[in-house]
């Protein structure tokens, strides 16, 4: 009887290769992930500063310092000079008190 070859250590060329594949897969999705996370991140914090941009504005109406003779327009001052504001008076509803 032969006597049987000594088992080999180390990888093979096919196991590295697999691997190196399954090291840029994940790469590529997590890069994607941060990519997406990235761009949620910018929206939220532009739907933010429009959320504050516009409550400031309607404090400005509710203390008078914009009139409601009629519909007023313009861009914001300084950094926010890219918003826009619309600001359209609309007659209230009936007041009813109930009891």
């Amino acid at each position: 009887m032969l006597p049987r070859p000594a088992p080999r250590r180390g990888l093979s060329l096919i196991e590295v290769l697999l691997a190196l594949t399954i090291l840029v897969i994940a790469l590529a999705a997590v890069s994607q992930l941060v990519d997406i996370g990235s761009d949620h991140g910018n929206r939220a914090r532009a739907t933010t500063r429009g959320t504050r941009l516009a409550q400031g504005k309607m404090a400005e109406v509710e203390a008078g310092v914009v009139p409601l003779t009629g519909e007023a327009t313009g861009n914001f001052e300084g950094d926010d000079a890219a918003w826009t504001f619309t600001v359209t008076p609309e007659p209230a509803g009936p007041r009813t008190c109930t009891p």
